[in-house]
């Protein structure tokens, strides 16, 4: 079934229902707002509680959902799941960004890019070279769909879509509260620590996916040159390392951590990236899709049929 969830989900983003997915986003950020800011009680009793809360109440909401209708027809419960990971995953709307994105870096480049860059990824890129915006644009990119697709699989494949809105749910807490600083810096910091934790077995899977999908060997040299020198907070993803090296690339700019740490780096190996990097960049993630589509197929397959 979450095969064929997948299949349904993908195929629905070439549809105008997409539009649903932005109405879905305000709904969640006012919901979070109104926890985090209008709730005095929740405020005075902790950042735990009113995380713990926010994450919760979807969670209980779409398995009581799905458990009632289930019951009725299991068809019901399937469509529940279908809708839940439509609206909190989005593969073609970055894909069709990154297209967008690529095409500032075409000859002749505008003297704006800089400010086009910064507005994507909301980072300052004040004396930032082409190569730099590449790498910034590269690393955002990566990030967007480990997130906002390849996460949200790994988890709905494990646990179900109650988990995969859960996680969804909990890092567009984490986004809109470090970026209104309403909860404080401390408590910011500790649910980061949490995500890193969570999020440990999925990019490390999404990381070796890159690596199949491009130069093997240059991603393991690229993740070994860079892995021993990688602090915990402030160090580009896991996965950043891995696609450059796949796709034979250093990048060289800004590398922004969850924490908003920032530090020149360079990252992966080969030669600096260029105007044909980040299609390039799209056709490595369209690979590492396939591929995860592929294998859990191939896992239906066998678990109807072996």
């Amino acid at each position: 079934m979450i095969f064929l969830t997948l299949i349904i989900v993908f195929a629905l983003e070439f549809t105008p229902l997409v539009s649903y997915r932005e109405k879905f986003n305000h709904f969640l950020h006012r919901y979070i707002d109104y926890l985090s800011e209008e709730v005095t009680w929740l405020r005075h009793n902790g950042v735990l509680i009113i995380w713990g809360i926010s994450i919760g109440i979807p969670v209980v909401i779409t398995m009581i959902v799905s458990v009632a209708l289930s019951s009725i027809n299991p068809l019901l419960g399937f469509v529940v799941g279908v809708i839940v990971v439509f609206l909190i995953s989005s593969f073609m709307e970055n894909h069709n960004q990154l297209k967008v994105t690529s095409s500032f870096f075409v000859p002749p480049i505008s003297e704006d890019v800089q400010e086009k860059v910064s507005t994507l990824t909301k980072e300052k890129t004040d004396g930032l070279d082409q190569v730099g915006l590449i790498s910034l644009v590269f690393q955002d990119h990566l990030a967007r769909v480990f997130h906002q697709v390849f996460a949200v699989i790994f988890f709905l494949v494990l646990l179900g879509p109650s988990a995969a809105i859960g996680y969804f749910v909990s890092l567009e807490f984490l986004k809109k509260n470090r970026e209104d600083d309403v909860l404080g810096k401390g408590n910011i910091d500790f649910l980061i620590t949490v995500h890193q934790i969570v999020e440990w077995i999925p990019a490390r899977i999404f990381a070796f996916s890159l690596a199949i999908a491009g130069n093997f060997e240059d991603a393991l040299q690229s993740l070994r040159k860079h892995t021993e020198n990688a602090t915990h907070d402030g160090s580009p993803k896991i996965f950043t390392m891995s696609a450059a090296g796949a796709l034979g690339v250093r990048l060289v700019g800004v590398m922004t951590g969850y924490n908003n740490e920032k530090s020149l780096n360079s990252v992966g190996v080969g030669s600096d990236p260029d105007s044909q990097t980040l299609p390039r960049l799209g056709q490595l993630i369209s690979r590492v899709l396939f591929i995860w589509i592929g294998l859990i197929g191939c896992f239906a397959i066998f678990s109807v049929f072996g």
